[in-house]
């Protein structure tokens, strides 16, 4: 029962990385109707990014979260503005091959400047662990859930209890609507899509202590985002942090189980069914909006 339990608590431990993306991707989604096929790529960046200021500054990466999460929050605002609003009334096919396009850019200007090799950063709680009732906690894994989980109660709040964040949610809802009552759509596009961006890259901010940075190391994360946000249903936050978890868990109990290498065969399996049986997502349907 020992290895169940850790098993099942390295599962939610990821998930909730996998929450702060995906989150992220289903707020773009649900405000701008644009499917971010780059949004592994800005957490990619998000990852390069607190490398280079952790060893520049000689300070732990959790410490740059506000710093990382200004920076792209601002880059996340202009990629909206100059690229991705272009796009908003052309056909869906228009925005997602330009995400890929960015995708692809990002992976090779990433590739040319840093080189294809995985680097990594040395904090002196990498191997450290917490015991509680005979489950080890990776103090890294556990700081990055911790973070996740305030990123996301935030979030909540500020969708929630604020005029700004009650109007995105306006204007995910109907825009034209949205605008008669003097909301400016168009303002609230760029600021939900710098916000999911931000997401994306401070969910990289939380893997850097143990992860490897390398220029395809979005490509993985971008597709769990996907899965998770088809699981949980488009454009629901809720639905998307629930998967998250969930796919966490398969993944972590498919590794232990079955085998380490094919730890994304549940993922994906559990991904083909629920587009069988369930395309509008696990969540749909089973509760009020």
């Amino acid at each position: 029962m020992g290895t169940f339990f850790q098993t099942i608590t390295n599962g939610i431990l990821i998930g909730g990385v996998y929450a702060v993306v995906a989150t992220g991707l289903t707020l773009i989604f649900g405000v701008l109707n644009v499917a971010n096929f780059a949004q592994g790529e800005f957490m990619m960046l998000g990852m390069y990014v607190t490398l280079f200021l952790s060893r520049g500054l000689g300070v732990d990466p959790y410490l740059l979260t506000f710093l990382v999460a200004v920076i792209f929050i601002a880059f996340g605002y202009l990629v909206e503005k100059f690229l991705i609003h272009q796009t908003l009334s052309k056909p869906h096919e228009t925005q997602m091959l330009l995400t890929l396009g960015l995708a692809i850019f990002f992976r090779s200007l990433m590739m040319v400047i840093c080189g294809p090799n995985y680097q990594s950063l040395a904090v002196p709680y990498r191997l450290k662990s917490l015991l509680i009732g005979g489950v080890l906690l990776s103090y890294p894994r556990l700081l990055s859930f911790l973070v996740a989980v305030v990123l996301i109660i935030l979030l909540w709040l500020f969708l929630n209890y604020t005029e700004l964040g009650r109007a995105i949610r306006a204007s995910s809802q109907n825009s034209k609507a949205a605008t008669l009552m003097g909301i400016n759509s168009n303002w609230m596009y760029g600021i939900a899509f710098s916000i999911g961006i931000m997401l994306a890259a401070v969910g990289g901010l939380t893997l850097v202590p143990f992860y490897y940075v390398f220029p395809d190391v979005g490509v993985y994360f971008g597709l769990i985002a996907f899965v998770v946000v088809v699981l949980g249903g488009l454009g629901d936050v809720l639905g998307a942090i629930v998967s998250a978890l969930l796919i966490g868990i398969i993944e972590s109990v498919t590794a232990q189980y079955v085998a380490l290498d094919l730890s994304h065969l549940g993922v994906f399996l559990v991904f083909i069914l629920v587009l069988v049986f369930r395309p509008q997502g696990l969540l749909r349907g089973r509760r009020s909006s």
